[in-house]
């Protein structure tokens, strides 16, 4: 849906999209003032009552308590006094906006949670697509990014820099980093393999590779940083897949490790996935004689 015109540079498959939804629901009502008006308060009021909520919630998480966190609690309660009668006495228009509302937040957590791609990723067309997208970027991460390298280029050293150790991060993680180098030292080792793997559908990009974001590239260059003098040599491995899990657990694979260090800052968003998919994924994924390590 991002493709966009040449003409105009306007993504035009969204805007088709955006505009065909309304008007096959005016078709759909005959055209009827009164139906239309009541979809759109049912709409419009939801949209009303979490917006405030979200407000009234980030306020009490900043320890708020003043004068606007409490006109900001009366707004939503105003404003939910007025959908739960909208919903009660327009029973047609709260059927089709429920409706609605259910559809998008399946959607919305099938989505964040990887239902359809990891459907869609068994398709052997989709297959196909995936690999050429990731391939392009790994490409573009071993021709501009010197110092990090593919998964690949580390198979390809690793009789050079073996090591039974793979350090998994998200965010810059000092302590983790220490961690593991103080594993690696007590096993004798000399080198320490440390991978961000950068979640991306990739699914109809074709050869345009994807850029590396900001955030795994400064991670990946302040573990080598902090190794500097302490005589460990490390292997930064940049990795993108649609699937964290799958990817780290590929990694430990084809490096023969015999443990997988994961882990987070409590303040980073990735810290409280740890419980979740990710998790659970390398659990079943990994093999059987490589044992897990989760870390804060």
């Amino acid at each position: 849906m991002a493709v966009r015109n040449n003409a105009f540079n306007s993504p035009h498959i969204a805007v088709v999209l955006a505009t065909l939804l309304p008007m096959l629901v005016i078709v759909g009502s005959g055209g009827q003032m009164k139906i239309l008006g009541d979809m759109y308060a049912f709409g419009l009021l939801g949209a009303f009552v979490f917006s405030s909520l979200s407000l009234d919630s980030i306020r009490w998480k900043l320890g708020r308590r003043d004068l606007g966190f409490w006109l900001g609690v009366f707004t939503t309660l105003m404003v939910a006094v007025a959908w739960a009668i909208n919903i009660v006495e327009k029973p047609l228009a709260t059927y089709f906006g429920g409706a609605i509302t259910l559809i998008g937040m399946l959607t919305a957590v099938g989505v964040r949670r990887a239902w359809f791609l990891d459907i869609l990723v068994q398709v052997p067309f989709i297959q196909r697509l995936q690999a050429r997208a990731y391939h392009a970027s790994e490409n573009l991460v071993e021709d501009e990014l010197k110092g990090l390298m593919t998964l690949s280029e580390a198979v390809d050293v690793k009789p050079l820099y073996s090591s039974s150790t793979l350090l998994a991060l998200r965010d810059q993680s000092p302590g983790l980093v220490q961690e593991a180098i103080t594993r690696v030292k007590g096993k004798g080792e000399s080198a320490l393999y440390c991978i961000y793997v950068e979640e991306w559908p990739g699914l109809f990009a074709g050869n345009t590779p994807h850029a590396p974001n900001e955030q795994g590239v400064q991670t990946l260059k302040t573990v080598l940083q902090a190794v500097r003098d302490k005589g460990i040599e490390i292997l930064p491995i940049w990795s993108v897949s649609h699937n964290a899990a799958e990817a780290i657990a590929n990694a430990a694979k084809a490096l023969d490790v015999d443990s997988v260090i994961i882990g987070a800052s409590r303040r980073s968003a990735f810290y409280h996935m740890l419980r979740g998919h990710v998790i659970k994924g390398l659990m079943k994924k990994l093999p059987h004689d490589c044992r897990l390590m989760i870390c804060n």
